[in-house]
């Protein structure tokens, strides 16, 4: 399934403000990380809607033209997102999909593990709160 506009436009917080939907990340841990600073930690939270609706239709499109360095770079990005607000699983699976193509054993079906990524990334986006 490709990640299109339709799906940029979910990840939106303006509109999904707009419409009662806005929803946020916020944990105890996470308010703690960021000195309690709201402003700072909604500008992560928006940083990371964008940046995994992104980089998940850069890996689609990586694994599409079998272009592993591509993938790895997808991949290590996503890992990246989850790891500033401490998204855990998004991030250990973008971890292991990178992992192995930087060890040369890239799946059988990377399709797959982009199938499983992409799930975890879409129930962080459509999440209130996501505990560690």
């Amino acid at each position: 399934m490709a990640c299109n506009g339709g799906m940029m436009a979910k990840m939106d917080a303006p509109k999904r403000a707009e419409a009662g939907g806005a929803r946020s990340l916020l944990n105890d841990e996470i308010l703690d990380q960021f000195g309690g600073n709201r402003e700072l930690i909604a500008k992560f939270e928006e940083l990371l809607r964008v940046g995994l609706g992104r980089e998940l239709a850069n890996l689609e499109q990586a694994l599409a033209a079998g272009d592993g360095e591509l993938i790895v770079r997808a991949a290590h990005t996503i890992k990246g997102l989850a790891a500033n607000l401490r998204v855990a699983e998004p991030g250990d699976l973008a971890r292991d999909l990178e992992q192995s193509r930087r060890a040369g054993h890239p799946e059988e079906d990377g399709h797959a593990s982009f199938a499983r990524l992409r799930l975890a990334c879409l129930r962080v986006l459509e999440s209130e709160e996501v505990e560690s």
